[in-house]
């Protein structure tokens, strides 16, 4: 494990919720030493968080690394310079995983209610901000703006339009964001994140991925209309990242096509030998 060395700045993990996140940040990790990890996953009432948040950073100066359900944003708070990494995942298919995972987990402080919801419910119910364009609010400040603000309805657009909120997620992601991954693209996005910040120990085995028996086929076909029509934005959103994200794995100065081969053959053997360890220093940083 070496501490990061490409850059002085911290790095932000924008974690939006099921977008293969916590297999990245096993990896991330091991580019860090515990003690220069900060993550970020409480819950309570927004402004307290961010209080929180803010005074913890302020006291650790050496800080490197920052992870959590945090928007784009954080860095006009610590007034410096930060680099930000994030995933995307195709957003219908995200919102189901969130429904059945809420519904799996009875910690989830919305899972009572969720539990009696049909898909189209939970779409339409703002109960849950991961439900609607969530994608687009991550990224375009708006989410960062409303904790900040200590509101706690997160489904609304701030002080813009949707199409500004939009236009700002598409701003952020060309010219904010170091790297903008897909979560279908796993493998490709590492090898962007090797190019970009330097790292070459990117192994990983899956963690917290959705348990293989839960049938979703009946919600994608009853609910895909609705869960679509709230989620236009983030359908937008995803389409233009993923046109960014294949000009710029076009631009790197290597073969992708066989970079991400040899990877693979790599990690098939070295993946599950590094995962139980990268667990464990996920666990310590996370405490």
């Amino acid at each position: 494990m070496t501490e990061q060395k490409s850059s002085c700045k911290k790095l932000v993990f924008i974690h939006i919720p099921k977008t293969a996140g916590t297999t990245l940040k096993a990896i991330i990790y091991r580019h860090y030493l515990p003690g220069h990890v900060y993550t970020f996953y409480e819950q309570g009432q927004h402004r307290q968080r961010m209080d929180r948040l803010v005074c913890a950073l302020e006291k650790k100066k050496k800080i490197g690394l920052i992870t959590g359900h945090i928007g784009w944003g954080i860095h006009r708070e610590l007034k410096e310079q930060v680099r930000y990494l994030t995933v995307l995942r195709e957003p219908v298919e995200r919102v189901i995983s969130m429904y059945n995972h809420i519904k799996r987990s009875e910690a989830h402080p919305n899972h009572c209610e969720v539990s009696r919801m049909s898909i189209e419910d939970y779409v339409r119910s703002g109960i849950d901000e991961a439900a609607q364009d969530s994608q687009t609010r991550f990224l375009s400040g708006v989410k960062w703006d409303y904790e900040l603000a200590g509101k706690d309805d997160l489904i609304g657009t701030g002080d813009c339009t949707k199409q500004e909120m939009l236009d700002a997620a598409k701003q952020n992601l060309l010219k904010h964001i170091d790297v903008v991954g897909l979560s279908e693209r796993f493998d490709e996005t590492l090898i962007l994140i090797r190019q970009v910040f330097g790292w070459r120990d990117t192994y990983y085995s899956n963690f917290n991925v959705g348990k293989a028996g839960v049938k979703k086929a009946k919600p994608v076909v009853k609910g895909y209309d609705i869960i679509a029509e709230h989620n236009a934005l983030d359908i937008e959103l995803y389409r233009f990242a993923r046109e960014s994200f294949d000009q710029r794995l076009a631009s790197l100065p290597i073969d992708v096509g066989q970079e991400v081969s040899a990877f693979r053959s790599r990690n098939r053997i070295i993946g599950p030998l590094v995962s139980y360890p990268s667990r464990i220093l996920q666990k310590l940083a996370e405490r």
